[in-house]
């Protein structure tokens, strides 16, 4: 996970001749606050008792037939569908558990959320600092990037059974995945 926090004070516009040039263009603030992050990990499996250990077991993990590339192909209308090849899995065999590293073997799309913010105070009577009108513009994921859900899962696995298995399905449950704007504007005195 990659989190970085800025503010810039923009120092153009401040030199400007004309008073309303001046007042209108210089100084503004910039903030903002990126964070970046891989998916989650998820393993592949169902509530068969393959390995025959009896009632209770839990889940138990199919195996792979070769490396669960993530194949990244969406072919659905929405711009969603296939995260990875499902063919990759299959079941274990009787009487025996998938091998080791087939837990979280797969990880879900990643995470990106860009928010960024402008202000601006404006003095309102120049003899009375205190007397401040501040103009604020707040733009959530303004590249409106789209933030994937994990592919389809049933209590915290994926089910290799389900019509479903390794397509991401929805987009912004977490987060919004669209781009949201606000304004404000407040007197301070």
């Amino acid at each position: 996970m990659l989190v970085v926090n800025y503010v810039w004070d923009v120092p153009y516009g401040a030199q400007l001749g004309n008073r309303f040039a001046r007042g209108a263009l210089g100084n503004w603030q910039v903030s903002g606050s990126t964070q970046a992050q891989t998916g989650e990990p998820f393993s592949v499996g169902t509530g068969n008792d393959y390995a025959g250990v009896g009632p209770g077991a839990g889940e138990q993990l199919w195996e792979t037939t070769r490396t669960p590339n993530v194949s990244k192909k969406f072919t659905g209308s929405n711009g969603l569908g296939n995260w990875f090849d499902p063919s990759v899995f299959v079941a274990p065999a009787p009487g025996t558990l998938a091998p080791r590293g087939t837990r979280n073997s797969i990880y879900g799309p990643g995470f990106q959320s860009w928010n960024i913010a402008m202000l601006k105070n404006f003095h309102i009577v120049p003899s009375h600092e205190n007397h401040v009108l501040v103009f604020k513009a707040e733009a959530f994921n303004f590249t409106n990037h789209p933030n994937l859900d994990t592919p389809s899962n049933d209590s915290g696995m994926n089910n290799p059974t389900s019509g479903t298995f390794g397509q991401v399905t929805t987009k912004g449950q977490t987060y919004p995945s669209e781009r949201q704007m606000q304004f404000s504007l407040r007197y301070q005195f």
